[in-house]
């Protein structure tokens, strides 16, 4: 993937240079420059997949970052009510458990 871009970099140096030489205004150099522009839309356009991914990567985490600890809440408390159903000893420690659940990223 680097040598790619490392070519096509190159590729779009030898053009720029070749348009130094080449008369303002003619055909050959409208050609060369839409060639520069193509080039340079294909180097972008791998940047822009690179970020897709990351963005993707980026959310995935961020998901499971707040639905993985709401699961472990859900599972705490469901083992709590079952304790406090026996109701041989009763505590507020999961009465009170519900001001403690933040779904949000820390």
């Amino acid at each position: 993937m680097d040598e790619i871009k490392r070519m096509l970099n190159e590729e779009i140096k030898t053009r720029i240079n070749d348009l130094s030489g080449m008369p303002t205004g003619s055909s050959e150099r409208k050609e060369t420059v839409d060639e520069i522009a193509k080039l340079c839309g294909l180097v972008n356009g791998d940047d822009k997949r690179e970020q897709r991914i990351d963005r993707f990567i980026k959310y995935a985490l961020e998901v499971i970052g707040i639905g993985l600890p709401l699961i472990c809440y859900g599972r705490w408390y469901r083992q709590g009510l079952r304790f406090e159903k026996e109701g041989i000893i009763s505590s507020k420690t999961f009465g009170n458990f519900l001001h403690f659940i933040k779904p949000t990223r820390r």
